[in-house]
């Protein structure tokens, strides 16, 4: 899921936190963002948390929903 901000994921987004394990990503640019975190998934993290500017384009098929 995608959510607009940490308040709102403090808010309706916690339950992705308990199945794991669970990553947390922070994007400081936006090269290369599909692969890092293709690679994050095939290490065997169930979830990810990726910390990204608005401005920075999520691939379609790394996202399963937004809010």
């Amino acid at each position: 899921m995608q959510y607009k901000d940490l308040e709102i994921f403090l808010k309706d987004g916690v339950a992705a936190l308990t199945k794991g394990p669970v990553v947390t990503i922070f994007v400081e640019d936006d090269v290369e963002i599909a692969t890092r975190l293709r690679h994050h998934q095939h290490a065997g993290f169930a979830r990810f948390i990726a910390f990204m500017p608005d401005a920075f384009e999520l691939p379609r098929n790394l996202q399963d929903g937004a809010r």
